[in-house]
């Protein structure tokens, strides 16, 4: 797959020193070196996941019925505040291990669990030992103690600042590892006026950092923030920044983030559960946009990139033909087709993420991040399209064999040289942790505060379009800020 899918084409490829050196149509002579088999197996480059907050893996299933709403009262506030460096240790690395199990082999992960620098320092650990590729995003959200106004924090705090400073300038100063330095603007970034999301893009461009990650446009509940289009007039769009979600995007902003080389990444599942709106994947795509796919919280659904790959495919897909059959029609040919998830989940999500040169695609000179997935099984047996079988049919149970940077990590089916059970018996104990004695009084009060804030009526809807013009200017901005610190503070739990 070198930019294209080779659907169905015989090639034996050779890697030396981590990297493809061959792909060839012909046998190539073994000289000695380690063979695996590939008779019945589809070959294809590792995984992207563009977009996932790992650290939430003791979590899952938590927030399997839960809205927008409820995920960012609970998860955000109530449980990422309980968070020691040890729980954030537990979750990443479970959650690195379940990736490369389901054929990631890279994955940006926006880390906004940051209570204190030694957080930071167990998501390295638990990403290098691993073994998978990675961006560990660091989260400049504030993480706010019970009681906390977190509108009022997220200004004050400084702190991570000086941390990303310190790991830039230490573990992660090399932009040739595998494991690499980035940033994620503040959660609340939308509703910010737009010299405090400056100071965290400053910040990145200033270390150099390969990306810098932003949540954008969660359909209704952000729409009217029109981040892109502020960030555009005042000049801060470029090809360093990589947007998540971005369901609720106009025409215009698509051709902004076009016009200034940002990437995208879509996370389907999440997005369709939690009322952020349809996948924005087939609208960026068309405007040639590199996008990409991510599993986004797995404490509400599955990691792998199978699921997302067929939701983004499948919605677009069903949005398309409603249209269609409110004129009575049915359409003659599909839109969406399944190349286009498998690129967005390979090829295109690395170039989304700025690894374009060095992943994404099974092209000498690119890391050897492999992956095989068994063919010959009742699963996904015959074949007579690889990649409808690869995107519809292929679960992280037929993903047979990883390599990343020519390492195996997954041989027959199981893990290379990691202890499943101790990694499950952390993850477990972190989880018995963090759930215990959570106080309903202090979770309905939060409710309280956030409902104050989201569009979650028509009064809600009303004032997320009047913060929406308010947000376009900076001194209206500003004056937003104070009114929603005010309006938490009256409201917030004691």
């Amino acid at each position: 797959m070198d930019g294209r899918p080779d659907d169905g084409q015989v090639a034996d490829v050779l890697v030396e020193g981590g990297r493809v050196r061959t792909v060839s149509a012909e046998p190539l002579p073994v000289d000695g070196a380690a063979v695996i088999e590939g008779t019945g197996r589809i070959l294809l480059p590792g995984f992207v996941d563009g977009h996932r907050h790992v650290w939430q893996t003791a979590l899952r299933g938590l927030a399997g019925d839960w809205s927008l709403f409820e995920y960012l009262v609970h998860v955000r506030n109530v449980y990422s505040p309980r968070y020691t460096a040890a729980d954030v240790h537990a979750g990443s690395y479970a959650g690195y291990l379940e990736a490369l199990d389901a054929g990631i082999t890279t994955v940006v992960d926006f880390s906004h669990a940051m209570r204190a620098p030694g957080h930071a320092d167990a998501v390295v650990d638990a990403m290098q030992s691993s073994g998978i590729r990675g961006v560990l995003a660091y989260g400049m959200s504030h993480v706010p103690e019970p009681g906390e106004n977190p509108l009022r924090a997220q200004v004050e705090s400084t702190w991570r600042h000086d941390d990303v400073r310190r790991l830039r300038g230490g573990p992660l100063a090399s932009d040739d590892g595998r494991v690499l330095l980035g940033l994620a603007t503040a959660d609340l970034g939308e509703f910010l006026p737009l010299q405090i999301v400056r100071r965290d893009l400053d910040l990145g461009r200033e270390l150099g950092l390969r990306r810098i990650t932003i949540h954008a446009s969660h359909g209704a509940a952000t729409r009217h923030a029109r981040l892109v289009r502020r960030l555009h007039r005042a000049g801060l769009l470029g090809t360093d920044l990589l947007f998540a979600h971005g369901t609720g995007w106009s025409t215009d902003e698509l051709r902004y983030l076009a016009d200034s080389g940002a990437g995208v990444v879509s996370t389907p599942e999440s997005e369709l559960q939690m009322g952020m709106g349809l996948p924005v994947l087939a609208r960026a795509q068309a405007r040639g946009i590199p996008v990409g796919l991510g599993a986004d919280v797995v404490s509400g659904n599955g990691g792998d990139l199978f699921a997302q790959m067929r939701l983004a495919l499948q919605a677009t897909r069903f949005s398309d033909n409603e249209q269609l059959a409110r004129s009575g029609r049915v359409p003659a040919h599909l839109t969406l087709r399944a190349v286009d998830v498998l690129r967005a989940a390979t090829v295109d999500g690395a170039r989304a993420v700025g690894l374009g040169e060095v992943t994404g695609s099974i092209t000498p000179g690119r890391a050897a991040d492999l992956v095989l997935i068994r063919a010959d099984g009742l699963a996904t047996a015959p074949v007579n399209d690889a990649v409808g079988t690869v995107v519809l049919q292929a679960t992280p149970a037929t993903v047979e064999t990883v390599l990343v940077g020519g390492e195996v990590v997954k041989r027959d089916g199981r893990l290379v040289g990691v202890d499943r059970q101790a990694a499950v018996a952390a993850v477990e104990k972190s989880r018995d942790r963090l759930l215990a004695d959570v106080d309903p009084a202090a979770v309905a009060a939060l409710e309280r505060a956030f409902a104050a804030t989201m569009p979650l009526d028509r009064t809600g809807a009303a004032m997320s379009r009047l913060a929406g013009a308010m947000l376009q200017h900076e001194s209206t901005a500003r004056r937003l800020l104070r009114t929603m610190q005010a309006s938490f503070d009256r409201t917030r739990p004691e």
